[in-house]
């Protein structure tokens, strides 16, 4: 190998050492890199329908009769700023007293979560909104609010977002 690379000219073994260098790093980039990417997002993707199942057990639990434990939400969800989005909403929303009128949450993309809330009240929507966007650390990125049947009661389509 040696005797075959001295009787490449200068010009060849630079071309030949630029393109062993372009493949080595595709090849890293596409072995390792972007599996370990997937995989990261897969993760995520995991933890999101992992947090929904537990949104919508609560729910259940609770129209059903459940345990007070669970429709209190009591669980081992992370605290502090590594909760997740969906944590952060789930616990603002049962802290606000509207856990039995959120109706449908679900995420939407990276860092943001769609919700409905049906016949909510509204000064506890906009009270729960405000300590949201103030001390959690989310912002509102679309809001839509309507009239319902009752008196006071709002149908509310939210889209959240970490702030």
């Amino acid at each position: 190998m040696g005797q075959w690379w001295q009787q490449r000219n200068g010009r060849e073994q630079r071309l030949l050492s630029i393109a062993a260098a372009v493949l080595g790093l595709t090849l890293l980039v596409g072995g390792l890199y972007l599996p370990l990417l997937r995989a990261g997002d897969q993760a995520r993707d995991q933890v999101q329908q992992a947090e929904l199942d537990l949104l919508a057990g609560r729910r259940y639990a609770a129209q059903i009769g459940g345990t007070a434990d669970l429709a209190a939400g009591s669980s081992t969800l992370p605290t502090g700023p590594d909760r997740s989005l969906m944590a952060r909403v789930d616990s603002g929303l049962r802290d606000a007293g509207l856990s039995s009128v959120l109706s449908r949450i679900e995420p939407d993309g990276d860092g943001r979560v769609r919700l409905w809330l049906d016949d909510a009240p509204f000064d506890g929507v906009i009270a729960w909104l405000e300590g949201l966007t103030g001390r959690v650390g989310v912002k509102v990125i679309d809001a839509s609010v309507d009239r319902a049947a009752g008196p006071g009661q709002v149908r509310v389509r939210l889209t959240l977002e970490r702030g």
